[in-house]
């Protein structure tokens, strides 16, 4: 799926929303552009899913900044929320695993 750079910024300043404190770090725009890279990504499943649970992510809402795979776990954390085990799409891993091939 290709997203134009607005399409990113936007994406991503939605995201930024529910993370006041670091919308704008690098590591938290890096964590951004690489889950809209996923496969089977979809922002609005996302974005519903970060209204329904606040509380998972509440260390988003009072941390500055984190490590990247520290804010894909959270908000794989969120997306992946009760999807059967096939549908989950696990950020966290994914990145593990791309940061070791590196």
């Amino acid at each position: 799926m290709f997203l134009s750079a607005c399409d990113k910024a936007e994406k991503i300043m939605e995201l930024g929303e529910y993370h006041p404190l670091g919308a704008m770090k690098r590591n938290f725009i890096a964590a951004c552009l690489f889950i809209f890279k996923q496969a089977g990504y979809e922002h609005d499943h996302m974005l519903k899913k970060l209204r329904m649970f606040p509380d998972k992510i509440k260390v988003l809402r009072e941390a500055s900044t984190m490590e990247v795979v520290s804010y894909l776990e959270v908000l794989t954390s969120v997306y992946d929320h009760k999807k059967n085990y096939e549908n989950r799409i696990n950020f966290d891993r994914k990145y593990r695993d791309y940061v070791s091939k590196r």
